[in-house]
């Protein structure tokens, strides 16, 4: 009988310094610092090796698939993120097994596609007998990534699903980062911090090729405002390291302007009554990723979310059951 292997990751919330670290962007703005926290709405996976087949179960939409061969798995849209990775790893298998669910939403901006990515990457890895690296993971999923979309890509969601915690990222070339974590001894996040899903799935794809194409074109306009996301990103970070959730409150309260101005779709309707409402309780929402949609964070300094969560619950969004992750990417066999 095949071993199985099975893999979780989990996703993340981003502070600051999204977007700028999109590998074409990287070297515009070298000073940028990506702060994200991993949180457990884990992509969760599990692989033994077949003869002859290579089969999908989806647990989260309850769908099987079936493939004859590697080719077959690439052209479905619904597994092809697997066939690459076991194009990439391991192209001479004749078949395996794969059934996999993931917590976070559809469309959510969590990167809960990097996290499912990550936790098979390890799995695949482990079936074959090879030690996983989790930094090497991180450009692993990177490269992989940059098969399927053929677009530009960044790397923290990878960080945060192989790592965990609370990462500090700067990026110093395609593949270089340093990634410092910080302690979350004094930034009580388990009772100020919560995530809502506002049931209006995002895709960040066209959004960051858009923005990273008018950067590489040298428009000056979208420059100078990237300029002001990436110095409000090292503030983001001091108030982190200091342990100031009044500072964070301020500096998250400016990432929203800047990002507004930016690309005013980042909000939604639905944002927007939702930040009203942390605003008037004296707190910041975040959107997740991309935004136009998607997941946000909020921060109530009192941790009064029972009355939040009235809103939030009239407004339409739902809250999502997001603990903190401290370990990362983990491996069982059995």
């Amino acid at each position: 009988m095949s071993k199985i292997i099975s893999a979780s990751a989990p996703v993340r919330i981003d502070f600051g310094g999204s977007t700028l670290d999109l590998l074409p962007l990287i070297e515009i703005f070298p000073e940028n610092i990506v702060t994200n926290l991993a949180v457990s709405l884990n992509a969760e996976v599990e692989i033994s090796l077949g003869q002859g087949t290579f089969t999908v179960s989806s647990l989260r939409d309850q769908k099987d698939y079936s493939f004859n061969s590697l080719t077959g798995m690439k052209e479905d849209k619904s597994t092809r993120l697997f066939a690459y990775a076991i194009e990439h790893l391991a192209p001479d298998i004749s078949g395996i097994n794969i059934r996999y669910n993931t917590g976070s939403p559809y469309g959510a901006g969590l990167g809960g596609s990097s996290s499912l990515l990550v936790a098979f990457n390890a799995a695949l890895l482990s079936m074959l007998g090879e030690k996983y690296i989790k930094e090497s993971i991180v450009h692993l999923s990177g490269d992989i990534e940059q098969k399927l979309i053929e677009g530009p890509i960044g790397k923290q969601d990878y960080i945060a699903a192989s790592f965990g915690g609370l990462s500090v990222i700067k990026f110093t070339g395609e593949n270089k980062f340093i990634r410092e974590e910080l302690s979350l001894h004094g930034l009580p996040f388990a009772d100020i911090l919560a995530v809502y899903f506002t049931r209006e799935p995002h895709f960040s794809g066209n959004t960051n090729f858009e923005i990273a194409r008018s950067c590489m074109n040298g428009d000056t306009v979208i420059l100078q405002k990237m300029k002001r996301i990436e110095e409000n990103s090292k503030a983001i970070y001091n108030s982190l390291r200091n342990n100031d959730i009044p500072g964070l409150i301020k500096n998250l309260h400016k990432e929203m302007h800047l990002r507004r101005d930016l690309l005013p779709s980042i909000t939604t309707p639905i944002i927007d009554q939702m930040e009203e409402e942390a605003i008037a309780l004296g707190g910041a929402l975040k959107v997740c990723g991309a935004g136009g949609g998607g997941s946000v964070f909020v921060i109530l300094p009192n941790g009064n979310f029972h009355e939040f969560d009235k809103k939030v619950k009239e407004i339409g969004a739902i809250k999502l059951d997001a603990e903190i992750h401290t370990n990362g990417v983990t491996v069982l066999e059995r």
